[in-house]
C-alpha cells in the first residue's frame, strides 16, 4: 500500500530494474501478470498505472518510450507493496 502501511508478508526491500523487455504484450499484463482478469485486480492495475502516470493499460509495451518503461517497472515493484524501494 502506498499509504505507509505494509502487508505483513510484504518484502522488506524491493529494487527497481528499469529494463522492461519490449517483447512482452500489454502494459496491463506486466503489472499484475496473474491477476488482470478479475475486477479487483483490474482496479489495482489502474490505480498503480495512474500513480506512475501511465494512462493506457492496453498499450503495447514495445511502443512505450524509455521513460514510460521505467515508470512501468516502478509500477510492477509497487504492486508487491514493499516496505522500502531502491531506485
Amino acid at each position: 500500500r502506498i499509504d505507509g502501511r505494509a502487508r505483513p508478508d510484504a518484502p522488506r526491500l524491493a529494487a527497481v530494474f528499469t529494463d522492461v523487455s519490449p517483447r512482452f504484450g500489454r502494459v496491463r499484463d506486466l503489472v499484475l501478470p496473474r491477476g488482470g482478469q478479475n475486477p479487483r485486480a483490474a482496479a489495482e492495475i489502474d490505480r498503480l498505472l495512474a500513480l506512475v502516470e501511465l494512462p493506457d493499460p492496453d498499450a503495447p509495451v514495445r511502443r512505450l518510450s524509455r521513460g514510460d518503461r521505467q515508470r512501468l517497472a516502478i509500477a510492477r515493484v509497487l504492486a508487491t507493496e514493499p516496505r522500502a524501494l531502491v531506485l
